[in-house]
C-alpha cells in the first residue's frame, strides 16, 4: 500500500494526474516548476517495479513546488532537468547543439525572464540507443563559478561514472 500522500502505480504504464486548484501551466513555466502533466503527486514503487522516468518527473514536480512554496528565490536559481532531456543531451552526437540545449536550460529562456540557474540536476541512466537502462545517478552542475563544475552522485560507486564524464564534457562542465 502507498504512504499517505502518495499514489500506487500498478504495473500497467501511465501515471494519474493531480492539478492543484487554480495553478495554470503558464504559471508554473514562470516559477521554474516542471509541467503539471508531469504529476502533482509521488509514485510509489511496487516491490516488483523498476525506478522509471515517471517517478524521477515525478518528484522533480513535488520538489519543485515545494521548493517554491518555501524559497522563490532559490526555486529560480535551481533546473530539474527531466530524464528524457537528460537522454537527449546524452545521445545528442552534434555537441554545439547540447550545449545550446544545456544553455536554453541554464539560461531560463522563455517565461523565465532570463533568469540563469546557478545550479542543474540532471537524472542520469545507462540507457542506450533504443534500450532501457538499468541504473540511474544523478549529475549535478554548479554553474556559479567562470566554468561549470560538475558532480556525480552514484549508488553503485561508479556505474555511471563514464556516462557522466561524457554527459559533463559536452556541457562544458569540468
Amino acid at each position: 500500500p502507498a504512504a499517505a500522500g502518495t499514489s500506487a502505480i500498478s504495473d500497467a504504464p501511465g501515471i494519474a494526474v493531480d492539478v492543484p486548484p487554480g495553478v495554470r501551466p503558464t504559471e508554473r513555466q514562470a516559477a521554474g516548476l516542471p509541467p503539471v502533466a508531469a504529476a502533482a503527486h509521488r509514485l510509489a514503487l511496487g516491490a516488483t517495479q523498476w525506478l522509471l522516468d515517471d517517478h524521477i518527473t515525478a518528484d522533480y514536480a513535488l520538489l519543485g513546488e515545494a521548493l517554491h512554496g518555501a524559497s522563490p528565490d532559490i526555486a529560480a536559481r535551481i533546473r530539474l532537468v527531466e530524464p528524457s532531456v537528460t537522454h537527449l543531451l546524452r545521445m545528442t552526437e552534434d555537441e554545439a547543439e547540447a550545449a545550446a540545449i544545456f544553455h536554453g536550460i541554464a539560461g531560463g529562456g522563455g517565461n523565465l525572464a532570463d533568469a540563469r540557474a546557478d545550479f542543474v540536476f540532471l537524472p542520469l541512466n545507462n540507457a542506450a540507443l533504443g534500450e532501457q537502462g538499468t541504473h540511474w545517478s544523478l549529475l549535478f552542475v554548479d554553474l556559479r563559478g567562470s566554468q561549470p563544475l560538475a558532480s556525480h552522485y552514484d549508488s553503485s560507486g561508479g556505474q555511471n561514472s563514464a556516462l557522466a564524464q561524457e554527459l559533463a564534457a559536452k556541457l562544458g562542465a569540468r
